[in-house]
């Protein structure tokens, strides 16, 4: 997840393979990601 964050970062972008085994420890944690990112 802090590489997540820190992928915002890049002027290139970043692909998150794998991101489902957030869910196991935040389960929205990209909704409320993209949330926060679009709010400011």
């Amino acid at each position: 997840m802090s590489l997540a964050i820190a992928g915002l970062a890049s002027k290139e972008g970043v692909e998150i393979l794998g991101s489902e085994c957030v869910d196991i420890s935040f389960p929205n944690f990209f909704e409320i990601l993209e949330e926060l990112c679009t709010s400011h």
